[in-house]
């Protein structure tokens, strides 16, 4: 039995599309609070802002923003068996990142004032990747922004 057969309708390019707009118009962010300050004297961790929300995430979900223009869940299902949700922790003096994946920053009152909607693009404050030659955190925000081929479209 072939699995994905593309000429089932569950499985074809209609199907694909709704998936993809789903993600967009019913991603859930949630916000968790809390972390056990694991970090904290690294030199190389990432120091966060209690003003803002912080979600780790990986290459693919960075390709994904520049191919979308959205901040929207990954495919499938989330450890725990969450699907469509988007897991933002609350910065502060107890949040450091240091394991070198990529980390989107974001205003915490956004996430707070709209937790259905994937975000766009332009709503992040930054998009923090790990400079293996520096051995710190830079804010490549811009770079990508520039790399979007969706930035334009949804400009307000």
């Amino acid at each position: 039995m072939i699995e994905n057969n593309p000429w089932k309708p569950e499985n074809g390019p209609e199907s694909q599309q709704n998936e993809e707009n789903d993600r967009e118009k019913n991603a859930k962010n949630r916000l968790f609070e809390g972390s056990l300050g694991l970090g904290r004297n690294d030199p190389m961790a990432l120091k966060t802002s209690s003003e803002s929300a912080y979600w780790v995430t990986g290459e693919s979900q960075i390709q994904d923003i520049i191919e979308s223009g959205y901040i929207r869940p990954p495919v499938g299902k989330l450890k725990g068996g969450h699907k469509g949700e988007v897991h933002w922790s609350r910065g502060g003096d107890k949040l450091f990142y240091r394991d070198k994946r990529p980390v989107l920053e974001i205003d915490r009152d956004k996430i707070l004032n709209r937790e259905i909607g994937a975000f766009r693009i332009s709503d992040l404050k930054a998009i923090w990747v790990f400079d293996e030659e520096k051995g710190t955190y830079e804010d490549k925000l811009n770079e990508i922004l520039a790399k979007s081929k969706k930035t334009d479209d949804l400009a307000d």
